[in-house]
């Protein structure tokens, strides 16, 4: 018994003077024990590593943790220092992969404190995948056709496609999905993949993978649609044709329109590109002697165009007739000759002769038997194509003579173009 004790009692004091001589090297825990992982089994060229892992029940959170990689040739590829977390936890991105590096196992060793661990992850070459659609633009009914290649081929894997609005659909933006085995030369080809119906409109994509590594995306624009509009269907010259639309999706490129005359001829040719909202504008302006009549508007986008119309009519003497025109009295009664503080009435039938209605101006102008201006008024007025209207100024008059009523009708005051041959009226006030 006392032998026994005599060896307990050593032991304590050997190791009390250990830690006495030796206070900076900390015991590691018999219980210790390291993971390590790698973030993915395969990395490509491009990829990151990142390693991490952990140390159960670490003696001193202060000590290194050394990671290194070796390639497939044992060549050192990586090596880095790094210390726990309070926890034992570590991590490190350790390298990138570059198209130079070797494909093959690649193996991670961590040390700490005379403890260690390994495990491995492997870098491969990804198959190239390439991916072709017949079209930019597919309008309704027409069918979209890819192809493209894979190299090198894997074995038991297939090309898988998605069509959808979004570059990286989930389920609910798919349009169409489909898988195909390329050829023993890596091509492959599908052309009846979708076919546009008469609700698609949009830009949409097609994403190919093969295999985990390969993917690719090809844009494709589908069911392509374009408004018209005419500012007014009537115009005359001199007046802006405002014409307007929208395209959707926008893809790139011009509107062109074209306007035909009521013979066929091309009138009016342009381009507009359409703003970020799909939105164009075109102005194009009449002039004196252009044809009157139907004229025909075509606005073409990728393939589909859409049409409208304007009836352009015309300015000059010949637009309108003044007819029915006279001197009446107050009573409206024709009156040549009115006594003197008679109310003298000048009163006409305009006649629209044109192929589109007109705003106009009736003007009344009177003068006296030396020439001298007595009298004018005016008042506005619109007359429907192939209509009439009746105007009446009247104006009281106290100087007994003769006078001349100058019957005008004009566009506009501002614009002062003639839309009918001046009429003359001869009265007296007696």
């Amino acid at each position: 018994m006392l032998s026994t004790l005599r060896r307990i009692t050593a032991a304590i004091l050997i190791v009390s003077l250990v830690l006495t001589i030796f206070p900076q090297m900390p015991l590691t825990s018999a219980l210790s024990q390291i993971s390590l992982t790698a973030d993915k089994p395969i990395y490509v060229a491009g990829d990151s590593v990142y390693i991490f892992g952990k140390i159960s029940e670490p003696s001193d959170t202060s000590a290194p943790v050394r990671i290194t990689v070796a390639n497939p040739s044992g060549g050192d590829w990586s090596s880095v220092s790094l210390t726990l977390d309070p926890a034992g936890d570590f991590g490190a991105t350790v390298g990138t992969v570059s198209s130079l590096d070797s494909t093959g196992t690649y193996v991670v060793t961590v040390h700490y404190l005379g403890l260690s661990n390994q495990t491995a992850f492997q870098v491969k070459t990804p198959s190239r995948l390439t991916l072709n659609s017949s079209k930019l633009v597919y309008l309704v009914g027409e069918t979209i056709f890819v192809a493209g290649a894979v190299s090198p081929l894997i074995e038991g894997y297939r090309v898988t496609l998605r069509l959808g609005t979004n570059a990286t659909c989930s389920d609910e933006c798919n349009i169409a999905v489909a898988q195909i085995t390329p050829k023993s030369d890596g091509t492959f080809v599908l052309p009846n993949f979708y076919k546009v119906r008469s609700i698609d409109n949009g830009h949409w994509f097609i994403n190919a993978t093969y295999g985990p590594f390969s993917s690719t995306v090809v844009d494709v624009y589908v069911g392509v649609k374009i408004t018209l509009s005419i500012g007014s269907n009537e115009y005359v010259p001199g007046r802006n044709v405002n014409i307007s639309g929208t395209v959707s999706p926008l893809i790139s490129g011009p509107v062109a329109v074209v306007v035909k005359n009521p013979s066929g001829s091309v009138w009016f040719t342009d381009s507009a590109t359409p703003g970020g909202n799909g939105t164009f504008s075109i102005q194009a302006i009449p002039f004196p002697g252009d044809q009157v009549g139907n004229y025909s508007v075509s606005a073409s986008y990728w393939g589909v165009s859409s049409n409208a119309n304007f009836t352009l009519g015309r300015l000059g003497s010949s637009t309108m007739r003044i007819t029915t025109a006279g001197v009446f009295d107050i009573n409206d009664k024709p009156a040549p000759w009115l006594y003197s503080g008679s109310t003298v009435r000048v009163r006409a039938i305009i006649v629209n002769d044109d192929v589109v209605s007109h705003n106009f101006t009736f003007i009344i102008q009177i003068k006296d038997s030396a020439g001298n201006l007595v009298f004018m008024g005016s008042q506005s007025s619109s007359v429907a194509v192939n209509g009439f209207i009746g105007q009446t100024i009247g104006q009281r008059f106290e100087n007994r003579g003769a006078y001349t009523a100058e019957i005008f009708v004009w566009d506009s005051w501002i614009g002062g173009n003639a839309l009918s041959e001046v009429r003359l009226l001869a009265f007296q006030i007696i």
